[in-house]
């Protein structure tokens, strides 16, 4: 059964619809509903130009005074933050220089120290290599201390590492508790690379005390207030109270909720039945009324610094403005009051017309990144144009559902994005092919639930596809335990050839660092082949006119797989992951450094000979030869 007959049932039933309801109406019809809007026009203008010249007012009272001290705590606090990224950035650079190998772990020490003496708040600087060998300075009571340790056992450590040599640059994480120092640290990251090669990763970690200290010094005389830094709204990150060690904190809990604090006015900062918003500038203001008082909080928000947005910030009594900010709250409230009872209808016909058309543009963005899997069916309209649109719409959803069990979301995707909407003609085109597969794994799925070997597919998969995309590359097909993905087409690819070589090692180090954690969970650890060959192929649109795919076919795919074969006789001394590549592929990655000549051999079904080459991770043989 092909999949034209399998689709063309569900394409033509309306079952996912609900059934016909009351009578729809036409959308001029609402239109002349619409009109009544015009009343409510006329008071919107009225009411935004009182309401304007009143905000004009209160903004001037504020603008002198929260711009001071907002301004001068984002100093400060910059000042803090900054440097630590600046004094990694510099470290990278200098280790990335290629004189640089010649570094030993006690100079790398002396440069870690250097970025402490130069940054003061920073209380501890790490290098981690890729072996999880570690090296880090920090502060100690009597000066500097440094120490030299190996991790490599650590997982989080690996997984942090793995994570780092994915990319270039450094960033701010989340906070995390030390135990060891008794305060909360925030880390920046910087992945160093040498020659195009990631040799490790930086870490350095600003103490929140540093960041309270700090923060509420060096304010203009007179500016008054209450400095704090938020972490992701909810979360002290800066405060005086924080200046000194705090309770109650842990790893699983690095910062305290703005209610642990021990501020009842910050505490309230985001209490949606005492606040008025007033917005002006770059900054956002509104009052908060205790028991006590009325406080004025004046805050910015910051994306420098990780994922999470920082909102720095300050509070102060609000008696000297809290007058205006209530008449002009009471204006609005008195003219917001005319404008709803005037346009009632409007906004009520307004919604319904609203709502499906909001809920088909969001359809149509999910279905253009082509997620069908988890989206319902459209509710029908009571609009008659809408309705049709939405039963034609809901038809295309249970129609499209099909096809992505069918075809590569990435290819399709690419072949979207060709300006000329039409998919590529079948040509014959240089690109590399990869192979993979898990070796004695059909002995191994013998001892396993269909569940169990499922899982352990899906994850393998998971793996190695997350790999290959890394790179760009397209996965054509799963085949049982097996891989086969190429790179060069759609799209061309001049560098498809050194991209394949990262893809597999890639794959070799997700390989590994999966398998050291099912070796801590008492597994066997999977072994695995991979085969590499660089060379022409027919690519394009092939199969029968009622089934076609979108594959590569040639002499240079069957080459690649009886490469992926001979790597079973030759394993890995440093992984699980057995890498072999013809001789052309290793020449077009220019890649020496992770390349040893294994020799001449005659595949099965081939009369040439082909000259074969293992791949290994240079940063693994670098940790060997130290070793």
């Amino acid at each position: 059964m092909i999949l034209a007959d399998i689709m063309e049932p569900r394409v033509q039933t309306e079952s996912v619809l609900p059934p016909d309801g009351p009578q729809r109406f036409a959308i001029a019809t609402v239109l002349v509903a619409t009109l009544t809007g015009l009343v409510g026009l006329a008071v919107v203008t009225v009411l935004a130009i009182g309401f304007w010249t009143g905000r004009e007012n209160t903004i001037a009272l504020l603008h002198d005074k929260g711009e001071l001290v907002l301004t001068a705590s984002e100093i400060r606090l910059r000042e803090q933050m900054d440097p630590a990224a600046n004094q990694l950035a510099f470290i990278a650079e200098v280790l990335g220089q290629p004189n640089s190998v010649s570094y030993g772990k006690n100079r790398i020490a002396d440069l870690l120290t250097g970025a402490l003496a130069a940054a003061p708040q920073i209380v501890r600087v790490v290098f981690v290599t890729p072996e999880l060998y570690v090296i880090t300075a920090e502060r100690g009571p009597d000066g500097p201390e440094v120490r030299l340790f190996s991790r490599e056992t650590d997982p989080r450590l690996a997984a942090m590492v793995l994570t780092a040599s994915a990319r270039i640059g450094g960033r701010w994480d989340d906070p995390v508790y030390d135990h060891a120092a008794a305060t909360t640290l925030i880390p920046h990251r910087h992945s160093v690379w040498r020659d195009g090669r990631f040799i490790g990763v930086l870490s350095a970690f600003v103490g929140v005390r540093q960041i309270s200290n700090f923060l509420g010094s060096g304010l203009p005389v007179g500016a008054g207030g209450n400095s704090f830094v938020l972490y992701d709204r909810e979360y002290v990150l800066g405060h005086s109270r924080l200046a000194q060690a705090f309770p109650g904190l842990d790893r699983e809990h690095p910062l305290p909720r703005i209610d642990e604090v021990g501020d009842p006015v910050l505490a309230n900062i985001w209490s949606p039945k005492m606040n008025a918003k007033i917005l002006g500038g770059a900054h956002k203001f509104h009052i908060v009324r205790t028991d006590d008082d009325e406080w004025l909080f004046l805050y910015r928000t910051l994306y420098s610094y990780g994922d999470a947005p920082w909102t720095i910030g300050t509070y102060f009594n609000a008696s000297d403005v809290s007058g205006e900010v209530r008449r002009l709250l009471y204006s609005a409230v008195a003219g917001l009051g005319v404008l709803v009872l005037a346009s009632f209808a409007a906004v009520l016909l307004g919604h319904r017309l609203a709502r499906p058309v909001a809920s088909l543009a969001h359809v149509a963005r999910r279905m253009r990144r082509f997620e069908f899997a988890h989206m319902p069916p459209l509710h029908r309209s009571r609009i008659k144009e809408l309705d049709d649109q939405i039963r034609a719409f809901n038809d295309l959803l249970s129609a499209l559902r099909w096809f992505e069990s069918y075809v590569p979301r990435s290819l399709v995707r690419r072949l979207v994005q060709r300006r000329d909407g039409k998919p590529p003609p079948s040509v014959e085109r240089e690109v590399t092919v990869m192979f993979t597969d898990v070796q004695g794994f059909t002995s191994l799925s013998e001892r396993m639930t269909a569940a169990q070997t499922a899982s352990l597919l899906n994850r393998h998969f998971a793996l190695v596809t997350t790999a290959i995309e890394a790179e760009q590359g397209t996965v054509d097909k799963f085949i049982g335990d097996s891989v086969m993905a190429f790179w060069g087409a759609p799209e061309r690819q001049a560098d498809h050839a050194a991209r394949a070589v990262r893809a597999a090692l890639g794959i070799a180090r997700a390989i590994d660092a999966d398998n050291t954690a099912r070796v801590s969970a008492g597994l066997r650890p999977l072994r695995m082949r991979v085969g590499l060959h660089t060379g022409p192929v027919v690519i394009g649109n092939i199969g029968a006119p009622g089934r076609v795919n979108y594959t590569i076919v040639g002499d240079t795919v069957n080459i690649a797989e009886r490469i992926e074969e001979l790597a079973r006789e030759f394993p890995s001394e440093n992984s699980t992951v057995s890498i072999l590549a013809s001789e052309i592929t290793v020449g077009q990655a220019n890649a020496p450094a992770e390349a040893g000549y294994v020799g001449p051999f005659t595949l099965r079904g081939r009369a040439e000979v082909v000259p074969i080459y293992r791949l290994a991770s240079a940063a693994r043989a670098d940790a060997s030869s130290d070793r």
